[in-house]
């Protein structure tokens, strides 16, 4: 995989309208919960070291062809991710890397945290779990 570079990251925020720092929320669940999407969107954008440690982590990580409902949360992921390189990443960035990567999203109505392709029988992720 090349280097990310930060047009890159912009470009995958600038293509999906409903990702923000705080993750992917439709419209009608940002107004319900009261988030500004577009502050968090612009928030996002200043966010491209924690998507470079979100790549870099995820691409240790083995993918499925698909998600669902029973793939790991991009907010369990991105806890997963900050344990591993010891920073703070926002779940936004951690979802920005996962379509940069091309991993299956699985999103949903209720929730601004998707479902996300990566394999629960995967070592990185095995070892993430226990610790």
């Amino acid at each position: 995989m090349s280097t990310c570079i930060e047009s890159d990251f912009l470009t995958v925020i600038e293509t999906n309208p409903l990702l923000c720092e705080r993750g992917w929320w439709a419209p009608v669940q940002a107004r319900q919960m009261k988030v500004d999407l577009e502050s968090s969107r612009n928030a996002l954008k200043s966010c491209f070291d924690e998507f470079k440690r979100s790549v870099q982590w995820l691409s240790q990580c083995q993918t499925t062809k698909t998600a669902s409902i029973n793939s790991p949360s991009s907010y369990t992921l991105k806890h997963f991710a900050e344990k591993a390189t010891g920073n703070y990443i926002s779940n936004g960035a951690l979802i920005t890397a996962a379509i940069y990567l091309n991993i299956p999203l699985k999103t949903f109505t209720d929730s601004p945290n998707p479902g996300i392709g990566i394999s629960r029988r995967c070592p990185v992720y095995m070892a993430a779990e226990r610790s």
